[in-house]
């Protein structure tokens, strides 16, 4: 009876030996093919960060640059870069590279000892993009002359009355006993600098009547980015300009002479 047990015991101990050895062969395939897989996955991934990583570099280049020395250098026709030099008797020096869209815009200032009739300069020089460098554009460059006795009074550049920069220029002087001064604005547009505006802006005639002479001074306000705004006059009066865009440049229909005063 024992023997006849022991032939029936064996073969199903074979049997399921070798389902177990079948089974576990079969989980060792399945994880072995899992490690193979994420394996896979991490190498794709290390191979396209790389060159993720040089596209971005060649689609964005380093922005040009250029430097005020280097603008005046060319402008000026110098043969090193530089901050100033002399032409036609006065002393130009660098005021402020502005950036108008891709160009950009040197304000130069010329100063000189010279006859109250002259006036100081200011100078705007521009510059375009072309593939890694600016190039000079001489056939946009615009200058205006303001003040007296080759000096301007005041400038600087205001980015509140419009899309572009507007470069200020105050300059003025006394003539027999009346002073005056006088603000000009230039638009720096990428096609070239306009002059927008010139007008009176302060008055005295003290110095040419005994008593009771005007003093005004003017102030832009109440802008209307590109389109308008007042200039409003305080002292011993109280008036107030308005000036409207029109055809490029700032108009008024106001009489400023008749209200304030000429020089």
């Amino acid at each position: 009876m024992l023997k006849k047990n022991l032939v029936f015991i064996i073969p199903v101990a074979i049997i399921l030996g070798a389902g177990a050895y079948y089974a576990y062969n079969n989980l060792s395939k399945v994880d072995d093919s899992k490690n193979q897989v994420s394996a896979l996955d991490t190498s794709a991934v290390n191979n396209v960060e790389p060159l993720v990583t040089n596209a971005v570099n060649e689609i964005a280049p380093p922005p040009l640059e250029l430097t005020t020395s280097d603008a005046f250098k060319m402008a000026f026709g110098l043969n090193t870069p530089s901050q100033n030099t002399m032409l036609n008797d006065m002393k130009y020096s660098v005021g402020k590279l502005v950036d108008v869209g891709d160009e950009k815009v040197l304000v130069s200032i010329g100063s000189g000892d010279l006859p109250h009739a002259n006036g100081g300069i200011v100078r705007m020089d521009y510059f375009k993009p072309n593939n890694d460098v600016f190039e000079y554009q001489p056939k946009l460059n615009k200058t205006v002359e303001s003040g007296s006795f080759g000096q301007i009074g005041d400038w600087g550049v205001n980015y509140k009355l419009g899309t572009n920069p507007v470069v200020f220029i105050e300059g003025g002087g006394t003539w027999q006993g009346t002073t005056c001064s006088f603000t000009t604005l230039v638009e720096l547009t990428p096609n070239g600098a306009n002059e927008v505006f010139n007008a009176l802006t302060s008055f005295s005639n003290d110095g040419a009547v005994e008593s009771g002479g005007d003093n005004l001074e003017g102030k832009i306000t109440n802008i209307q980015k590109g389109k308008s705004f007042d200039v409003v006059y305080t002292g011993t009066k109280n008036i107030t300009v308005h000036y409207e865009k029109h055809g490029g440049k700032y108009e008024t229909a106001t009489d400023v002479d008749s209200v304030i005063g000429g020089c």
